[in-house]
């Protein structure tokens, strides 16, 4: 496709079919998406030019994280303001890797795993950047075990290992999130609402805040709250992990 006009139109119709049960968002959220979109044709239309295949450019959307991962732990504010601008773009590149796929009809099984594996990464990977920043900047090794915390709840997920049993996630779901609607008003309830609303997911809303409170410390000179956040985040994916054992416990018994 050499007209960069019809292949934004496309992806245009692309985004609006995929969001047509999600929406798109209201605000922020859908000015975000709109600047995404925009940069994310431009993207498209550069890799379509130079042949580069949806796989490669998820890829390189890995490969990017990792390196946003890295610029946050040098700890120094040039090289963290471009980590910032990283993880404030990449859903650009990570909006048009399936999109091509679909334009040049090249969907595949691999390249559906691939992107749900650079979703992962994304996900843990800022999590990571944050905590080694703060090793870096305060100089307090208790962040790096966090971060090892943080990385074993992820490894050992046992929703996403039992995913390959026979165990049938529609009746019996072990999300915390959809287990919490199901249940009457409680302290209980109030205490996982608290912890689903500060729960890192991966939001872009959320992502942004993070990175604005980053710019502000940095103005400031010092930590303010980014520390409270992500030892929050530590207990809360602790607080998950062993919600997910107990879960499975209650549902073999």
């Amino acid at each position: 496709m050499s007209n960069y006009l019809d292949l934004r139109k496309k992806l245009v119709k692309d985004v609006n079919h995929k969001f047509k049960t999600n929406r798109l968002g209201k605000n922020y959220s859908k000015l975000k998406a709109l600047l995404n979109l925009e940069i994310g044709a431009i993207l498209a239309f550069v890799f379509v030019k130079f042949k580069i295949k949806p796989n490669q450019i998820t890829f390189l959307y890995i490969f990017l994280i990792l390196i946003g991962v890295y610029l946050f732990f040098t700890g120094q504010d040039k090289f963290v303001l471009v980590g910032c601008l990283i993880f404030f773009f990449k859903n650009s590149i990570d909006l048009i890797d399936g999109f091509i796929a679909r334009v040049q009809k090249n969907s595949s099984e691999m390249g559906h795993i691939l992107d749900t594996w650079a979703g992962q990464i994304s996900l843990i990977g800022f999590q990571v950047a944050i905590g080694l920043y703060l090793y870096s900047v305060l100089e307090n090794i208790n962040y790096l075990y966090l971060i090892i915390i943080n990385l074993l709840t992820y490894a050992l997920d046992f929703k996403k290992h039992f995913l390959t049993n026979k165990l049938n996630f529609k009746k019996k779901n072990l999300d915390m999130r959809d287990h919490f609607f199901r249940e009457k008003l409680s302290l209980k309830k109030i205490i996982i609402k608290v912890l689903l609303f500060f729960e890192y997911d991966g939001r872009s809303r959320y992502t942004d805040l993070i990175l604005l409170l980053i710019l502000f410390e940095m103005y400031l000179g010092y930590i303010l709250l980014l520390n409270l956040i992500f030892i929050f985040w530590s207990i809360i994916n602790l607080i998950k992990f062993f919600y997910k054992i107990m879960r499975i416990y209650e549902i073999y018994k």
